[in-house]
């Protein structure tokens, strides 16, 4: 069994990473690939050899005319370990990542393989101060809940989830930009989080009394 913690803490200092143009590895979320390029499949075979840990970087705008060399990616980066590996009889394979941390980019590495490394701080999340942003977010998750039948079936069901898990729920749920994605992956504080949550349950709320005024 990893020690997925010791493996973090070993594995930043030259981590490969998986630049993908519209993806982010948010908390809580297992990400499908399908990997079939020549460097993509050594970057398996490495992980699979040491921690199963690689990043998921999102490639900056422009990407396509640098894609076969190393094209910018933000520096916020999500962590996940290879939970699945399916080979293929031509070299392909299918593999899973679960989310076990996120880091921001300190430097890229010179590789000597034909995947990229870079060195990564870890980051971690801050508690809140006070329950006040679970509570507005509680509060918007119970008002959807009464416009529908189904909507109450969701809400009972978030109103079961417990503080960041509920936050990080939400977040899977509701961010729809990779740069909304981001923007939740980076933030350190809670009560930040929150707060974007609360603005994408207020958008929600809002169009949902909209069409249902409509109607």
């Amino acid at each position: 069994m990893i020690d997925v913690d010791h493996g973090l803490e070993q594995a930043r200092h030259a981590l490969p990473i998986f630049p993908l143009p519209r993806s982010v590895l948010l908390p809580g979320a297992m990400l499908p690939l399908h990997v079939f390029e020549p460097r993509y499949r050594a970057l398996v075979a490495h992980c699979r050899d040491g921690w199963e840990l690689m990043g998921i970087a999102t490639l900056k705008p422009g990407y396509e005319a640098n894609y076969e060399g190393r094209p910018e990616v933000f520096p916020e980066v999500g962590i996940g370990r290879i939970v699945a590996f399916q080979p293929l009889p031509d070299g392909r394979s299918n593999i899973l990542l679960q989310y076990v941390g996120r880091g921001s980019i300190v430097r890229e590495l010179p590789s000597e393989h034909p995947f990229r490394e870079v060195e990564v701080e870890l980051r971690q999340t801050r508690p809140p101060r006070d329950a006040t942003v679970y509570d507005e977010v509680r509060a918007l998750v119970a008002a959807i809940g009464g416009l529908s039948d189904a909507a109450r079936e969701e809400a009972v069901r978030l109103a079961r989830l417990e503080g960041s898990e509920l936050l990080d729920t939400l977040a899977r749920k509701l961010l729809q930009t990779p740069d909304d994605q981001r923007v939740y992956l980076g933030e350190d504080a809670i009560e930040r989080r929150g707060q974007q949550i609360v603005g994408a349950l207020g958008e929600l709320l809002a169009s949902a009394t909209a069409s249902s005024g409509e109607a």
